[in-house]
């Protein structure tokens, strides 16, 4: 097998994905143990050698990260929930919140003391630290009181994971400062690393003396890697424009470096060997001072064995080399492979070292380029290049797109044509105008003055494409079965392009096939999904059912905190991975902020055909308001009251059982004029009321006792005590039922209703335990239940 080491470092990798995705990975490791067995038994042919190293590699990412999550085995983790004193370093530089002044930091935990416990540790921690006079930077040692705790995990499927963006950064552990414990206790000595950091935020620090905010912010995120002083909007336009990448340093901008190494010393003439350590020496440098990204350290891993390469005359394996620092990225750190640009910028290298080539000869091929000379011919050839470059990468990125963010920038193919001859201006400019001004903000302005320019053409390329939103598009994150078949297409494309029409006929003969057996799958058995979305103390759920049909019922909302908006961080990019650009109908059940906190901001930023409301929803403030919105955006408003029917489709409609006119003017308790309906597909039925209280439920439950019985039950308020009552429950009986509790002062879920839901048989799903939960329903059952994005 040739590139056997590639293959294996893939396998490291899949281990470790493996081990992290699949819940029960014990299975998965006793399968592969017997498999092990099995070929070591089986052959010692050098074929099944290669196997066999393959399979030991799976095993060993597997097994490395399981070890590597046991956060329990760490010392630290015996005091979590726990006030202790800590006496750390800080290691980076602090982030304020300008709205409230309070900062976050990472420390270096050296010493931990607990009544009675004195323990040494050496644990990064990320730090909490309120509003006080003591003010930390850089370099500085403290000690606090500290609660210590874990960090949160994503609260949805396919939902940023915070906790393990901190494990990529090697930080298990997060802390709460006690205000008025915090003491500043001096300095600390740097190592070599932290004075790179240091000189690289005092660069930053010059960039920003001699150049207005915007351009500044893009020379510190080119040039050093910092992105702290981007504007939102900058940082948004660069998105829809599709050139996040080139302010991220990466790949690209070592490459860059190298470029300009080479041409300065082909303009001196030396002789190669001669700085062969010297140049090494410059990336690896570069690689530190800009903070090791594995983007970076990727780079600088594959161009010191180019360079080791070319320097001995030997031909450079570019896909072995990349094999080669994948595996010393994952030895490092397992949980560096899980960094969004770990994974973006193999993806892309991947994809350049595979498609890049045979592309480019294509075009060239196509274009009549080959062998030609001119300074058009050049140019064109350039462009070529660049397109043949960006068209690879993103080639293998779109379904890796489609999972991190749930869209791609069809603008990326002409702005990186654009972009891409002034990224080496900005790189080289940048460097040079942060180190010469620490020696004097006078020395830079020769280098600003000509750098300037290129920086306002590179904004005029970011705005101008970023304020065109229509070339995004939401794709949703791909099926297990997506990627399969994007595969086979990859393949087919490869041998298109390399002209071999063999495996091209063959893979591409599977396409059709694999897309008839989807298209009779979904035709034959329609299938609707209820999922639950986890909004903590609120309630949303969303429906898809068959034909493109999508209803939202409440958006979430959290009243406690007006600087957190669920519909922005939770509600929309959830809908947006499951590939949603607009909605058939959005059902506010009633006008607190819990519920529909949410639906404004999916108002503002999707499509939405038909709002549904309870009647007396205008009666409040809130409501009105919420109506007046909804108009204004021209969308259709529809009341609804008992007795109401409103089709969403064939085999499934919503049956409206409060309130009734009746009971608006009775009842002056909000929660209890909550909507409430039955969804109904098939022989399926789901239970919504609302936050029903107790009066909202008996009056439901003498009005309509017939037409309660569910499948599933979104409890209502929450799982308070004052709702889901036994005589509610003995009408309902439902199978299922969904809590939607988040971190709460009241006691919800009430372990009363806990409680009598236990009495009544019901499997009980909650946020705050469960996160989303969703029921694939067909017309006669509830075919399969996934909690958190995972079948239970």
């Amino acid at each position: 097998m040739k590139r056997i080491l590639f293959f294996c470092m893939a396998a490291l990798l899949a281990g470790i994905y493996t081990a992290h995705f699949i819940p029960n990975s014990i299975s998965v490791l006793f399968l592969g143990i017997l498999a092990l067995i099995f070929l070591v038994l089986a052959c010692f042919k050098k074929p099944m050698l290669s196997y066999f190293f393959i399979i030991v590699c799976f095993l060993a990412g597997a097994l490395y990260l399981q070890s590597a999550e046991q956060v329990e085995k760490r010392p630290m983790y015996s005091y979590v929930g726990e006030y202790v004193t800590i006496c750390g370093d800080v290691v980076e530089e602090p982030q304020i919140d300008e709205g409230d002044g309070t900062a976050t930091i990472v420390a270096r935990v050296q010493h931990l003391s607990f009544l009675q416990d004195e323990i040494d540790v050496k644990e990064r921690v990320r730090l909490t630290v309120p509003a006080g006079k003591e003010v930390l930077s850089f370099g500085d040692s403290f000690s606090a009181v500290c609660l210590l705790s874990v960090p949160n995990a994503s609260q949805n499927s396919g939902a940023f994971d915070f906790q393990l963006y901190l494990k990529s950064k090697q930080i298990f552990f997060a802390g709460r400062v006690e205000r008025g414990t915090l003491e500043k206790t001096g300095t600390f000595s740097l190592s070599p690393a932290e004075q790179l950091y240091r000189l690289n935020r005092k660069c930053g620090q010059a960039i920003s003396a001699v150049l207005p905010k915007e351009p500044a912010s893009v020379l510190r995120a080119v040039a050093l890697g910092d992105k702290s002083t981007m504007p939102d909007s900058l940082y948004d336009a660069l998105k829809i424009s599709g050139l996040s990448h080139m302010t991220a340093v990466s790949g690209m901008h070592v490459t860059t470096l190298l470029t300009a190494i080479y041409i300065f010393l082909s303009l001196l003439k030396r002789n190669k060997y001669k700085f062969f350590l010297p140049v090494c020496a410059v990336i690896l440098l570069f690689m530190l001072f800009t903070g090791a990204s594995p983007s970076v350290v990727r780079a600088t891993i594959m161009s010191s064995l180019a360079l080791v390469s070319y320097v001995f005359y030997r031909k450079d394996d570019s896909l072995t080399s990349l094999g080669l620092s994948a595996g010393i990225i994952a030895a490092i750190n397992p949980f560096a492979v899980f960094d969004v640009g770990f994974i973006l910028s193999f993806g892309a290298t991947l994809g350049i070292l595979v498609f890049t080539g045979p592309l480019q000869e294509g075009l060239f091929a196509w274009l009549h380029l080959e062998g030609r000379r001119g300074f058009w011919i050049k140019g064109l050839q350039g462009i070529v290049a660049i397109f043949s470059v960006t068209f690879s990468s993103q080639l293998f990125l779109l379904p890796i797109l489609s999972v991190l963010f749930s869209y791609v920038s069809l603008w990326c193919f002409i702005t990186n044509v654009l972009a891409a001859p002034v990224l080496s201006v900005l790189l080289v400019g940048g460097l040079l105008i942060g180190f010469l001004g620490l020696l004097h903000p006078w020395l830079s302005f020769p280098v600003v003055g000509f750098v300037y320019p290129f920086v306002k053409f590179f904004l005029i390329i970011v705005y101008g494409f970023g304020k065109l939103d229509f070339g995004v598009i939401t794709l949703g994150a791909f099926s297990l079965f997506g990627f399969y078949l994007y595969g086979v297409l990859l393949i087919s494309l490869h041998g298109l392009l390399k002209k071999q029409y063999r495996q091209m006929m063959v893979t591409g003969f599977c396409v059709p096939i694999l897309l008839i057996c989807m298209l009779v799958a979904y035709l034959a058995f329609p299938k609707a999904e209820v999922t639950f979305i986890n909004v903590g103390q609120g309630d949303c759920t969303l429906l898809q059912l068959p034909k493109g049909v999508t209803v939202l019922v409440d958006g979430g909302g959290l009243e406690y905190d007006s600087d957190y908006d669920v519909g922005t961080e939770v509600v929309l990019p959830y809908l947006q991975k499951e590939g949603i650009r607009k909605l058939t109908y959005m059902v506010a059940s009633h006008p607190h902020r819990d519920h529909i906190g949410g639906l404004e901001t999916v108002m503002e930023e999707m499509p939405v055909e038909t709002l549904l409301v309870p009647i007396g929803f205008e009666a409040s403030a809130d409501g009105a308001a919420f109506i007046q919105m909804a108009k204004e955006k021209g969308i259709r408003v529809v009341t609804l009251s008992s007795g109401d029917v409103q089709a969403l489709g064939k085999n499934s409609h919503l049956e409206v059982l409060m309130p009734d006119e009746a009971w608006v003017h009775e009842s002056e308790n909000e929660n209890d004029l909550s909507l409430v309906f039955r969804f109904c597909y098939g022989k399926n039925t789901v239970l919504f009321v609302g936050d029903l209280e107790e009066d909202g439920e008996a009056y439901l439950t003498e009005q309509h006792p017939r037409s309660l019985s569910a499948t599933i039950l979104k409890a209502g308020h929450h799982g308070s005590a004052d709702s889901t009552s036994e005589a509610f429950l003995e009408c309902a009986k439902p199978r299922y039922v969904y809590i939607p509790c988040g971190k709460n002062h009241f006691g919800h879920p009430s372990v009363h209703v806990l409680a009598r839901l236990s009495k009544h048989d019901a499997t009980v799903f909650r946020a705050d335990e469960d996160l989303d939960v969703t029921f694939v329903l067909n017309k006669k059952e509830v075919q399969s239940i996934k909690k958190g994005g995972k079948t239970p």
